[in-house]
């Protein structure tokens, strides 16, 4: 492997990471879960791309209005990170939006998964042990 191989991550870029769902009234992780694309992936970029010519095309002469359209093209771009879900709902990008907007918790989880890069780069992590060990 060369020196500037080690930098090419786009290919793992693509592949969305599984993040199980905590129950906000509990704080108990629970067996629901989304998958979350990096904020590097094709998918995302693209998604970020099309948000931005969108703001810059608003006309919109009420600033409240004006306001309410940037914050769904915003959220839309949390819809682009989420690539599936465990949930009965079917996984569209309609419904996916409908939760999020009601689950600013989860809008949060999903863009700082998205941010991590070693969630999908780095090597696992060897588990740590229970407790000092004894010399």
């Amino acid at each position: 492997m060369s020196n500037l191989d080690r930098y090419r991550t786009r290919k793992q870029a693509q592949t969305p990471r599984k993040v199980y769902l905590m129950d906000p009234a509990s704080g108990k992780m629970t067996e629901d879960w989304i998958l979350v694309r990096s904020s590097l992936s094709d998918e995302f970029i693209a998604a970020r791309d099309d948000s931005m010519q969108a703001v810059q095309e608003i006309v919109e002469p009420n600033k409240e209005k004006r306001k309410e359209q940037v914050s769904d093209i915003q959220l839309g771009l949390k819809v682009a990170l989420v690539a599936g879900w465990s949930f009965e709902e079917p996984f569209t990008d309609e419904n996916v939006r409908n939760w999020l907007r009601d689950a600013p918790q989860v809008q949060m989880m999903v863009m700082s998964v998205a941010d991590d890069f070693s969630a999908f780069f780095a090597e696992p992590s060897e588990p740590s042990s229970a407790g000092r060990k004894k010399k």
